[in-house]
């Protein structure tokens, strides 16, 4: 999971601003929005240092050629994998934003796992993660409950009853992105 702070309340004020899709959002806009999250640029930086130096390990590394082929092959693959990774959340981003409806949903269970316990991303270990069910109104095929997850700033004050703003995807009874609590633009962390 990435954590899109910024993105997501970029996402709350374009879709307030313009409640019906089709939006206008290009792909650039977005991709701005998330390579600027502060997980974004961790993934990236961690998968550009681990990758050069396990570049830079197989390159002076005495064996076979193959070994050291295989090994670059793979530090390659690691650095174009965190660079592209938040284009691909982008794309994911952008394709709730432009065609997605806007609503909200009422957490009917949770369980918050506390950040030590949490550890499955660098978000979880500083806000905890929160999994559950949530009760959607769907704008256009009525009310539906899904499960969540979600180790987003805004976890730790999770309980049954809050309200969230979530968008859906038109057609089917899926949750594309969550935005936060109902009502409130959620803070910077």
């Amino acid at each position: 999971m990435m954590n899109l702070t910024r993105t997501r309340r970029w996402v709350k004020e374009v879709v307030e601003r313009d409640p019906i899709p089709p939006r206008e959002i290009s792909l650039w806009e977005t991709a701005h929005h998330v390579y600027r999250e502060e997980s974004s640029l961790l993934l990236i930086g961690l998968g550009c240092v681990l990758g050069v130096a396990g570049a830079a390990v197989f390159a002076i590394a005495s064996g076979s050629a193959l070994i050291r082929a295989g090994g670059l092959a793979v530090s390659a693959a690691l650095v174009t994998w965190a660079i592209i990774r938040p284009l691909l959340v982008a794309i994911r981003v952008r394709r709730a934003v432009s065609a997605g409806l806007y609503t909200s949903a009422r957490v009917v269970e949770v369980m918050v796992i506390s950040r030590r316990d949490a550890g499955l991303s660098v978000d979880s270990l500083r806000y905890g993660l929160a999994t559950g069910s949530w009760e959607v109104i769907h704008p256009v095929l009525g009310p539906f409950t899904a499960e969540f997850k979600t180790d987003a700033p805004w976890t730790k004050d999770l309980a049954a009853g809050a309200r969230i703003d979530v968008i859906v995807d038109p057609r089917q009874p899926e949750v594309q992105l969550d935005l936060g609590h109902h009502g409130q633009t959620e803070a910077a962390s």
